[in-house]
């Protein structure tokens, strides 16, 4: 793999580099300089100059690889895998169980445990950090369990380094509620985006007092989450992980897109379920002609993702997804806020078919006023 290092920051990232070169005895990671390259952020309209540095390694020892790592909480365990080929089996035979080491077979609390395949026979192991150097030849369990994520992440922390990461490191820990209701806001009203938003939801919670975020979100819709979440598969590798971090004191940095990306599937399947309840009214058709003015109200809002520019508390266009009374389904690129109720007046400016929906693109609109302000 090739991976691009901001010049200001490669002296850091060689540094880094080096404590796992100490490791690697048997020359079992490779790092190599290459070209500099001129590396464009058009979400930020910023360049930063890199060079370029090609990783090679193998992480098979004595006929075993390395497929996943399993933090173990008193919620459940999380299941990180590296090869997604077995994540499933994984799910099925380690998501409930203990960190019993099928090496030694000791019954002991480990927080960490690491499944290892046989190249020939593809058969599982779940084995102890201490056991595991029997099949690497001394090397740790760690490392060899995170090497091929490592350099992705030290890429992304030195690519985008702000001054707020030197506050949070990968062992820090937030509040959970406060954490959740905050994720819930954010992904309900921005959408999700795996590049951006934890960056975003970062950045808002450290602006944001506790007493702000707890009155965004009730407890009840908390709540509603957490009865959806547990009628999801434990054979699933990322459910399984998914409710364990959701009922989790502890949620490190690392695995907070597991929440954010669980929230925006949550929203997706309620908005889905809505338009099931309209299948009688729900037309599934384009509404007028390219160019026509129309004037509809928004019966349903989701928010896809956030397009632009990003500040403290989100970017400053958004992608949105919207459903008429009827069932008409509606994509507005817009800066406003819309919510349900709203009467919105726009021109249609093309007609979609995305997975067999009919998406009517409007532009050009704006918020008339909110049926529900005016009932009242």
């Amino acid at each position: 793999m090739v991976y691009n290092i901001p010049l200001c920051n490669e002296e850091l990232f060689l540094k880094k580099v080096k404590r796992i070169m100490k490791k690697c005895h048997n020359g079992e990671v490779v790092v190599l300089p290459m070209d500099t390259i001129l590396v464009k952020d058009e979400d930020r309209k910023i360049s930063y100059k890199c060079r370029q540095y090609e990783v090679r390694g193998e992480y098979k020892i004595e006929g075993w690889e390395f497929v996943a790592e399993i933090t173990h909480k008193d919620s459940g365990n999380v299941i990180r895998c590296i090869k997604s080929d077995y994540s499933d089996t994984i799910a099925q035979r380690y998501g409930e169980k203990m960190s019993t080491c099928e090496h030694c077979g000791k019954r002991l609390f480990r927080r960490n445990t690491f499944i290892i395949r046989n190249l020939n026979t593809n058969e599982l192991k779940q084995v102890g950090s201490s056991c595991v150097k029997e099949y690497t030849n001394g090397l740790s369990a760690e490392l060899c369990a995170n090497i091929s994520s490592f350099f992705a992440d030290i890429e992304d922390e030195l690519m985008y380094r702000d001054e707020f990461r030197c506050s949070y490191s990968s062992n820090t820990y937030f509040d959970r509620i406060s954490s959740l209701k905050l994720m819930y806001y954010i992904v309900k009203n921005q959408g999700y985006d795996k590049e951006t938003t934890k960056q975003v939801f970062i950045e808002t919670y450290r602006e944001m007092d506790y007493k702000d975020i707890d009155a965004l979100v009730n407890d009840g819709e908390l709540l509603n989450v957490s009865n959806w979440l547990e009628n999801k598969s434990n054979s699933n590798a990322y459910w399984c992980s998914c409710k364990t971090l959701y009922k989790s004191d502890e949620v490190e940095f690392r695995d907070y897109n597991y929440l954010l990306s669980m929230f925006s599937v949550y929203f997706k399947e309620q908005f889905e379920s809505q338009k099931q309840k309209n299948d009688a009214k729900d037309i599934n058709e384009y509404v007028g002609q390219v160019g026509d003015r129309i004037t509809f109200t928004a019966h349903q809002v989701r928010y896809l993702f956030g397009k632009g520019k990003y500040s403290y508390y989100g970017p400053e266009v958004y992608l949105v997804e919207l459903l008429d009374k009827e069932g008409h389904t509606y994509i507005w690129s817009t800066s406003s806020y819309i919510n349900i109720g709203d009467i919105i007046k726009a021109t249609i400016k093309e007609h979609k078919d995305y997975r067999g929906t009919k998406q009517t693109v409007i532009t050009r609109g704006t918020i008339l006023g909110n049926i529900k302000k005016q009932e009242a």
